[in-house]
């Protein structure tokens, strides 16, 4: 046995290409070949692997997204929940199925849920309320396949049934992130850093060089604490022979605006 997926995927900054300012869209697809493990062999309910499907080429997600202010983010079209809920970010890195979309919502919900490799129609909201804390919220249509179906993958095989009929399914999530370690790192500056990072640095310096009109969101007054990389690496190995126990934070003690990053940017640069 085995298996393997070919993915496609596109996603284009509307701004850019129509004008529609904060607007993002997105749409993904997959090539699935393989009899897989668990199907043929096993059985189980939590696959051993978390590429495993039924063969064919499928469309996944296909949504626009539009900003709203600088704290909040409104996503509408066909939507899985285990891109943003639930899974950690991290566990993507990991092909055991242990780490993908939890067993009790794959067993519970009708047709497994809206997780891969079924995507539904739905919206999904998202407020950043800073320091790390965001919540979302998101209502999809309930069954992403058909009602009854033996096989909801041979069901909706192509992932384009597009159903809005069935009962709706509501989920949120109230997510923290914090520092880890002994070292809890801040955002860092390095040399290499890709013009199409997407961060506000490379970005700002891309745009400088280009002579093209700055971007910064909202009034620029928000802050950030920015290290350069080979200050963070002395300030690890610093405390690495320290025998300090930790945690400490390394970086920058100095916050500065982004508007101010964009006019050192800006004048550094000519």
């Amino acid at each position: 046995t085995y298996n393997s997926r070919l993915e496609f995927g596109v996603q284009a900054d509307l701004e850019k290409l129509t004008g529609w300012s904060g607007a993002l869209f997105n749409v993904s697809a997959f090539a699935i070949t393989g009899p897989g493990l668990s199907t043929v062999h096993l059985g189980n309910l939590l696959t051993v692997s978390n590429i495993e499907a039924t063969p064919t080429v499928r469309l996944f997600e296909l949504w626009i997204e539009q900003k709203i202010g600088t704290f909040a983010s409104l996503r509408i079209g066909q939507l899985a929940a285990d891109s943003e809920f639930i899974t950690s970010e991290y566990a993507g890195v990991f092909i055991n199925g242990t780490f993908g979309w939890p067993g009790i919502a794959g067993i519970n919900l009708p047709s497994g849920g809206p997780a891969y490799p079924l995507a539904t129609p739905g919206a999904r909201i998202e407020l950043d309320f800073g320091g790390g804390t965001k919540f979302r919220a998101a209502i999809f249509n309930g069954d992403p396949s058909v009602p009854g179906a033996i096989d909801p993958q041979r069901a909706n095989r192509y992932g384009t049934n597009f159903r809005l009929q069935d009962p709706p399914l509501l989920i949120a999530e109230l997510e923290h992130a914090y520092k880890l370690g002994a070292a809890a790192l801040q955002g860092l500056c390095r040399p290499g850093m890709r013009a199409a990072d997407g961060r506000a640095i490379p970005t700002f310096i891309r745009q400088a060089l280009a002579a093209e009109p700055i971007t910064v969101a909202g009034d620029g007054l928000q802050t950030r604490s920015v290290c350069y990389v080979d200050d963070l690496v002395e300030g690890i190995l610093g405390l690495a022979a320290s025998g300090h126990p930790g945690p400490m934070n390394i970086g920058n003690p100095t916050e500065l605006t982004v508007r101010q990053i964009a006019e050192d940017i800006v004048a550094a640069t000519g």
